[in-house]
């Protein structure tokens, strides 16, 4: 009988509040959240595969006293883990082992899934980081499991969206029983003859999104056949997340839209940055102060004056 897994994707764990969440105490239902992710994982004897961006930002040494408290709370567990984007410094491989998830690998309270097989509980579970090509497994035999942070995805998230197909991903890769993606903060799971490709959605809804407020935080466990989902325990969307911070990043969104629109027939100078020539057209056209201060805060760059 093999070992069951527990899956998680994307936990982005951190010790700064988003600026979307009303919680009196954010602090702490992230603490209880990983607490139960944790908790799960040592009742069923299990080991937590966690698909990328542990952490929140790759070098938070204040905050690594705090995930290392919650690991040890748990011991014995073991936990496995890729690199996301948001665990690699200046998203430069180099650096990886000089971050927060580098250092808990170094300590041994996290292993880190890469090309080599992790072997145990009858599974060979390979890692794919963020911006890597997934390793091929030595046999097809085996029970492969790839852990992986990429853009796979059900479906366009927003216009001009460029992900990988999750279905499409599954039937590519069939070298792979199960395959655990992460980076994409929305829950799927799809299953084909006995493989399943998954994903948990995010832990922590830092984001007020549409998705987010409907969202409900879970993690995912397979048996090598079958997955069950367990919710993990949350308040409600309407609870969390401010409502005026989705209605700013919409108004954000429009206003971005309609200047786009009004730059499509601009005639850009060649050998000039892009940004340098948005901020050429603010200038001679006179765009109003409220275009000015979102195109600042989403592109930077020189306002020239």
């Amino acid at each position: 009988m093999m070992n069951k897994l527990v899956l998680l994707s994307d936990p982005h764990l951190d010790l700064e509040v988003p600026k979307a969440r009303l919680d009196a105490d954010y602090i702490g239902t992230q603490t209880n959240k990983f607490r139960f992710v944790l908790s799960e994982t040592v009742k069923r004897k299990a080991l937590l595969c966690i698909a990328g961006d542990l952490c929140n930002r790759p070098r938070s040494w204040f905050f690594l006293p705090y995930i290392t408290q919650l690991l040890v709370e748990q011991m014995p567990i073991t936990v496995g883990c890729v690199f996301g984007q948001h665990d690699t410094y200046m998203y430069s491989e180099s650096t990886r082992i000089n971050t927060t998830l580098g250092e808990l690998g170094a300590a041994g309270l996290v292993h880190i899934f890469g090309e080599k097989a992790w072997m145990g509980g009858g599974y060979c579970i390979y890692g794919c980081h963020y911006g890597q090509e997934p390793p091929m497994p030595k046999s097809k035999d085996s029970h492969n499991v790839l852990v992986i942070h990429a853009p796979i995805a059900k479906k366009a998230l927003w216009h001009d969206h460029e992900y990988m197909d999750a279905e499409k991903y599954l039937d590519e890769h069939k070298e792979y029983k199960l395959i655990l993606c992460g980076d994409i903060h929305q829950q799927f799971h799809i299953e084909k003859k006995g493989r399943h490709i998954v994903n948990t959605g995010p832990l922590m809804r830092r984001s007020a999104t549409t998705y987010n407020f409907k969202h409900k935080p879970s993690i995912a466990i397979y048996d090598g056949e079958d997955i069950e989902w367990i919710i993990v325990p949350h308040e409600s969307g309407e609870r969390v997340l401010s409502r005026e911070h989705i209605e700013s990043e919409q108004n954000k969104i429009e206003i971005l839209d309609d200047f786009i629109f009004d730059m499509k027939s601009v005639k850009v100078d060649e050998g000039v940055s892009l940004v340098d020539n948005i901020w050429k057209f603010v200038k001679e056209n006179k765009v109003e102060q409220g275009v000015v201060d979102v195109l600042a805060e989403t592109i930077g760059g020189k306002q020239h004056e």
